[in-house]
C-alpha cells in the first residue's frame, strides 16, 4: 500500500478537524510572503444559514472574506473597529491580528462574522534595525519587534530597507519575553496614526503616574481612561491596555488614552460558558502537561484527554506557538485540542562545525537563534553559544519554517537514546510493500530483521508491520525512528508512533 504525498497543512484528516471545532487565527497570515493583501471586499454568506454555534476566536487573519485558520467567515455585514472607530472591511489585510465573534454555519467551513476588532501591537518610529540578526529585529516606541519568514509586509520590501525614523505598524503576538513576534510590518510613507502601543503592564508606580510596556516608559498623568467608568486606580501590573499618545523628552511616551482590553472587549469578544474559544499566540507560564498556562494573555488548562495536532505533547513548551481550542470555563479554556502553528521535528545525530548561526544535522539546516536553549552541562541560549554543540552528538528539537529549515528552541549536547541516529517528524509518505516511510524529506526503510521493534504510543509493539503501516496516515501522524543515515537513507531498527 502507498500513500501518496498530501500538502501538509491540508490532510483531510485535519481539514475535517478544522471544519468541526472553533479555531484562532492562522499564524502568519499570507503563508510568509512578503507582500500585502487588499481588503476582502465584503463578500456575503454565500446562501449559507447561521445555525451553527457562536465562535469567538483571536489571531492572524488572511483575506478572502476573513479566514481564520481555515474557516472562511463572510464580512459583508460585520462591525469592524479599528483604532476605536468603526472601519470598513477594505481595511482588512493580511497578517492583521484580529478579534472576531460570528457564528459558524452548518457545512462547519464556513461562517458569518458580526464583530470584528482590529489590533496592532505597537504602532510608531523605528529606533534600531538588526536585519542580521538570528532572528533578524528593529524596534519601536521601546519595543523589540522579531521578524522572521511568515511576517507579511506593507509598503517596503524586507527588514533589511527599513531604517530608523519610518513610521511603521506591527501587527503580531508576545513571546514569553515580551518580545513581539510579527505577522505584519507596514511603513507609512504619508501621515500615520497617533503612536500607540497595546501590551501587559510592569512597574506601576501610581504616585509617579508611570508603568512600562516592554521597554517604553509611559506617563498616564493626563490620559482619559476608557471604557467609561474605569480609571487610574484599576491599573495593575500585568494589566492589558492598549495606550495612545507621543514621545517626550527622555523617551517618556505621554498617553492621552488608556483603554483596559478586558474591560473594552467584555460585551462583545470575552466568551460565555455556552461558547468555544480559540486563541492563536505564544505559550507562557507553561510548566508540565496536563496544567495550566496562557495562550497570548488567555488561560488555558490542558488534561490527558487534550489532542495535539503538527506536534506532540513534549513539544509543548514557553515560546511554542500553538493554537488553544475548548469550552471555556471560569474564564478558562478546557482545552480539547493544542494545534502547533509550525510543524514539529526532533533530529539527533553528528552535528556539523558552525557555520555562522547554523549547524547540519542528518543532513538538515539547523537554525540557532537568540532563544535556542544550548543544554551543555548547564544551560546557555543564541548563536555565541553555538560552538559547544559543534562536532558532537547532538539533538536538535524545534520547528520547521516555510524554507524548510529546522529552527532550533533546544539543543542537547548529552542526548539520551544511545549513539544511533533519531528522527522524529510528520510522516509526509509511507510505503507498507516497501516498508518505507518519509520524513522530513528523508527515505526511511524499516529493517525485517526479528529484532526490528514497531510500537504504538503506548510503546506496545504492534502484532504485524501491517498493523503499524494501517495505523499511519500521512501528513498527519507522527513516528519516531532510531538508527542510521547513509547515503540518503535511514535504516531504522525502530520505529514508533507518537500521535
Amino acid at each position: 500500500m502507498t500513500r501518496a504525498i498530501r500538502p501538509i497543512h491540508r490532510s483531510p484528516a485535519l481539514a475535517l478537524t478544522l471544519a468541526l471545532t472553533l479555531m484562532a487565527g492562522c499564524g502568519g497570515g499570507g503563508g510568509g510572503a512578503s507582500i500585502d493583501g487588499g481588503g476582502t471586499g465584503g463578500t456575503g454568506n454565500g446562501g449559507q444559514q447561521n445555525t451553527g454555534p457562536v465562535a469567538v476566536s483571536v489571531g492572524t487573519m488572511t483575506i478572502g472574506s476573513i479566514i481564520l485558520n481555515s474557516i472562511r467567515y463572510a464580512d459583508g455585514s460585520a462591525q469592524i473597529t479599528r483604532d476605536g472607530r468603526v472601519a470598513s472591511v477594505g481595511e482588512l489585510r493580511n497578517g492583521m491580528v484580529v478579534k472576531l465573534r460570528g457564528n459558524l454555519n452548518d457545512d462547519g467551513l464556513t461562517g458569518t462574522a458580526s464583530d470584528v476588532k482590529v489590533e496592532n501591537e505597537v504602532r510608531g518610529l523605528v529606533q534600531t534595525v538588526s536585519a542580521g540578526a538570528a532572528p533578524a529585529s528593529f524596534t519601536v516606541l521601546g519595543q523589540t519587534v522579531i521578524v522572521d519568514d511568515l511576517t507579511v509586509y506593507a509598503n517596503v520590501s524586507g527588514v533589511a530597507v527599513l531604517a530608523p525614523g519610518n513610521s511603521v505598524e506591527v501587527h503580531g503576538q508576545r513571546e514569553a519575553d515580551g518580545r513581539i513576534r510579527a505577522s505584519r510590518v507596514e511603513v507609512f510613507n504619508g501621515a500615520a496614526s497617533p503612536d500607540d502601543v497595546r501590551g501587559p503592564v510592569a512597574n506601576l508606580n501610581a504616585g509617579a503616574m508611570t508603568f512600562t510596556v516592554g521597554g517604553l516608559l509611559v506617563d498616564f498623568a493626563t490620559a482619559a481612561f476608557s471604557p467609561s467608568g474605569t480609571s487610574a486606580a484599576a491599573l495593575r501590573n500585568g494589566t492589558i491596555v492598549e495606550a495612545r499618545g507621543a514621545t517626550a523628552g527622555g523617551g517618556r511616551f505621554v498617553a492621552t488614552a488608556i483603554a483596559f482590553e478586558d474591560a473594552s472587549d467584555a460585551a462583545t469578544f470575552v466568551p460565555s460558558t455556552s461558547y468555544k474559544l480559540s486563541v492563536e499566540g505564544y505559550v507562557t507560564g507553561f510548566s508540565a502537561h496536563p496544567g495550566s498556562f496562557s495562550v497570548n494573555n488567555q488561560p488555558v488548562t490542558t488534561s490527558a484527554s487534550t489532542r495535539f495536532e503538527l506536534g506532540t505533547a513534549p513539544d509543548l513548551a514557553n515560546n511554542a506557538r500553538v493554537q488553544a481550542e475548548g469550552q471555556v470555563a471560569s474564564g478558562v479554556i478546557q482545552a480539547s485540542k493544542i494545534s502547533f502553528r509550525r510543524t514539529r521535528t526532533i533530529v539527533t545525530g553528528l552535528s556539523s562545525a558552525p557555520s555562522g548561526c547554523t549547524l547540519t544535522i542528518l543532513g538538515k539546516t539547523v537554525q540557532v537563534i537568540d532563544s535556542t536553549e544550548i543544554r551543555n552541562g548547564g544551560t546557555t541560549t543564541g548563536c555565541a553559544n553555538i560552538a559547544a554543540a559543534g562536532g558532537r552528538r547532538v539533538e536538535a528539537r524545534g520547528y520547521i519554517d516555510s524554507t524548510g529549515v529546522i529552527v532550533a528552541e533546544r539543543l542537547d549536547t548529552s542526548p539520551s537514546g544511545g549513539s544511533g541516529d533519531i528522527l522524529q517528524a510528520l510522516v509526509t509518505q509511507e510505503n507498507e510493500g516497501a516498508r518505507t516511510l518519509t520524513l522530513l524529506g528523508i527515505v526511511v526503510t524499516l529493517a525485517t530483521t526479528p529484532g526490528s521493534e514497531l510500537k504504538n504510543i503506548d510503546d506496545v509493539p504492534f502484532a504485524t508491520p501491517a498493523a503499524f503501516f494501517g495505523a499511519v496516515t500521512p501528513n498527519s501522524t507522527f513516528v519516531k525512528v532510531k538508527g542510521s543515515l547513509s547515503g540518503g537513507v535511514f535504516s531504522a531498527t525502530e520505529a514508533e508512533i507518537e500521535n
